[in-house]
């Protein structure tokens, strides 16, 4: 399928958790004009580990720095790339945020998101990470406690969702971003970081503004995609 614009973001190389071979499906099925890389793509936090298809995904993004524009816009995983601003990694540009003008004339404001999250901002950088460790680890163990608790008639556990409730309260997360979307004139924002993709418009006082999350490729593996006529839509690629 060919689209004008992707939008993929915490896609967390280096971690364990990450659904490079989904990703790398998801590249080779689609085309687009242009894509941007809304933060996370890697994971400096915990101990780094790249696998064959990660390698396979870095190598595939390159390529299409080739071809297409393609826009880095770090995350709090990756924030040692925000040094770097307006450099080129070969020939993908690292920026802060930027402003998008869709197919459409629309214009969109896209940061990968963490500059308005409560828990950054409010406990620090320690408190936030010690929350990404905690949340990774629910990740890998999450299935074989479901199962277990499967067996003998229990609920599956939602230990997953209350960590990631602890780190980030979503409604503020949304009308923050809506709200500094709007002051740079935009129709909405396009971010990643909650890990919990959808579209939704958020009010504002007397204003809307639509809010895009790509998700990630850690859980759900889902993309941020723009038609050619301009409407964005989330696409999930999981395996």
């Amino acid at each position: 399928m060919h689209y004008a614009t992707g939008f993929i973001s915490d896609i967390h190389i280096g971690s364990l958790v990450t659904e490079a071979s989904a990703l790398n499906r998801f590249l080779a099925e689609n085309t687009f004009d242009k894509l941007y890389l809304v933060g996370d793509i890697f994971d400096f936090w915990k101990s780094f580990h790249v696998s064959s298809e990660s390698k396979k995904v870095v190598e595939k993004l390159l390529s299409l720095s080739e071809t297409i524009p393609v826009i880095y816009i770090p995350g709090n995983h990756d924030s040692w790339f925000r040094d770097f601003e307006k450099d080129t990694i070969e020939k993908i540009v690292i920026l802060k945020d930027d402003i998008h003008t869709g197919a459409d004339g629309r214009k969109w404001y896209v940061t990968h998101g963490d500059q308005f999250d409560s828990a950054v901002i409010i406990s620090g950088s320690f408190v936030s990470k010690m929350g990404g460790w905690v949340y990774d680890f629910s990740l890998l163990t999450r299935s074989a406690t479901d199962s277990i608790r499967t067996m003998f008639g229990m609920k599956k556990a939602s230990f997953t969702t209350n960590i990631a409730n602890l780190v980030r309260n979503l409604k503020k997360f949304q009308t923050a971003a809506c709200a500094a979307a709007l002051s740079k004139e935009c129709i909405g924002v396009i971010c990643g970081h909650t890990h919990a993709h959808g579209i939704h418009e958020v009010e504002i006082g007397d204003k809307k503004a639509v809010y895009v999350n790509t998700g990630d490729w850690v859980i759900s593996c889902t993309a941020a995609v723009e038609n050619l006529d301009g409407t964005i839509k989330v696409i999930s690629f999981k395996d």
